[in-house]
């Protein structure tokens, strides 16, 4: 009779490690679940931020070159005076240092194409064919909207000239190609360092 108080003793002892030690493995599991999840969400979000900080400071630098023309815009206007830019001051064509003037460095910027349209709507400027078709905007908005491919960042801004008279419209366009590049590389490291996760719970 003794024996087999014992035995079932041990074997109650031996249930409660094995219970101690699968929940903490689970416990173990689950924190480290979330704080993956959470540093990728993390670094997803900041890197969709600098994209956003990035158009509006380029949106903000073009529409002040283009306030500068003061009179509606237009195709006799807007390339001359955004083409100026890029030849005031002359420097040697193949010099970086061309690039280092803000709004070179806008329109000279791969990953965004710059569209400016007339008080009409009529598209007088722009750096490549746009994806999505022109609305007139009322105020300056950044949004994150469905792109050919993947989704992608379009914005949007009135232009007024230095009365501030209405002269036309500003839109760019990013197909966030560095940002998605990020992302999945981001993704498979997660995956990674979950599988680690798993293969050590």
């Amino acid at each position: 009779m003794p024996d087999k108080t014992a035995t079932k003793t041990g074997k109650r002892f031996v249930s409660l490690k094995l219970k101690w030690a699968l929940g903490t493995a689970i416990g173990t599991l689950l924190v480290s679940i979330v704080v993956i999840v959470a540093i990728f969400s993390f670094f997803t979000h900041d890197l969709l931020e600098q994209e956003r900080t990035t158009m509006n400071h380029e949106m903000t630098v073009i529409s002040r070159k283009l306030t500068d023309i003061n009179e509606p815009l237009s195709k006799n206007n807007v390339p001359s005076v955004l083409a100026k830019e890029v030849f005031a001051n002359p420097v040697k064509k193949n010099s970086a240092a061309i690039y280092h003037r803000p709004i070179l460095q806008g329109l000279s910027n791969s990953r965004m194409n710059f569209f400016v349209y007339s008080q009409q709507g009529k598209l007088v400027f722009a750096t490549d064919k746009p994806f999505r078709s022109f609305t007139k905007p009322t105020a300056s908005s950044i949004d994150i909207v469905r792109g050919p491919h993947h989704r992608m960042m379009f914005g949007q801004m009135p232009v007024k000239d230095k009365s501030g008279k209405l002269i036309g419209y500003l839109q760019v366009e990013d197909q966030l190609n560095n940002y998605h590049d990020l992302y999945h590389r981001l993704m498979l490291v997660m995956l990674m360092a979950l599988c680690v996760v798993f293969a050590f719970s």
